[in-house]
């Protein structure tokens, strides 16, 4: 009898891993820490929020129990919106976006309740300044997540919505960040002191964010 010859362990892999790099995880561990870094280094402990569930995510953290964290709330109510994601964009977008939003949350977590580092021993000149936490928080949580948009994931549900969204309207992701921020800044207290410092941070986030997708 002839033996059957063995099939390789790579034939026998589905297919769907085949999309998967290492080289992009680790760059998506790399943008998740950083956007961490920005927004629970320079924009939570000053009352700043970030767009999107991130923002919503930091303002429920504030206002609920301490048991109930910003990590939690981060990966809790991005769960129905990834759902959508997956349907929209498949299994690799999701999975890419689901590990970034991961990191994000782990090292929020570490950061916030392991290692507590204060925004003034990070950057002296920034401290309690409303302007200047707004906006190195702004910049750097818009390169993390414009990262994570570049190289196949999203890392906020507002993320998700621009990739699905912009494929229909036939318009770049960029763009269509920048037009939903616009919006918010429109809808926003503007007026009050308040509102304006909670705007500052997202024009430095789009406008970084764009510049990495494209």
């Amino acid at each position: 009898m002839k033996r059957k010859a063995q099939v390789p362990a790579e034939k026998n892999r589905p297919k769907m891993f085949d999309e998967f790099r290492i080289s992009t995880f680790i760059i998506l561990t790399i943008a998740g820490i950083i956007n961490a870094f920005g927004v629970t280094i320079f924009l939570f402990p000053v009352k700043l929020y970030d767009s999107g569930i991130s923002g919503l995510s930091m303002l429920l953290d504030q206002i609920t129990p301490p048991q109930f964290t910003l990590s939690l709330f981060l990966l809790l109510l991005n769960i129905p919106i990834f759902a959508f994601g997956y349907k929209k964009q498949g299994a690799s977008f999701t999975i890419y976006s689901v590990f970034t939003v991961g990191v994000y949350s782990v090292m929020s977590f570490l950061i916030m309740n392991v290692l507590p580092i204060d925004v003034s021993f990070i950057s002296p000149l920034a401290g309690s300044d409303l302007l200047l936490c707004a906006i190195f928080g702004g910049v750097i949580s818009g390169i993390g997540s414009g990262l994570t948009i570049r190289f196949g994931g999203a890392i906020d549900g507002i993320d998700v919505l621009s990739v699905v969204f912009s494929k229909k309207i036939g318009i770049s992701i960029g763009t269509f960040v920048m037009i939903l921020i616009r919006y918010y800044i429109l809808c926003a207290e503007l007026p009050s002191k308040a509102g304006f410092f909670h705007c500052i941070p997202l024009l430095p986030i789009t406008l970084v964010q764009r510049r990495s997708i494209l």
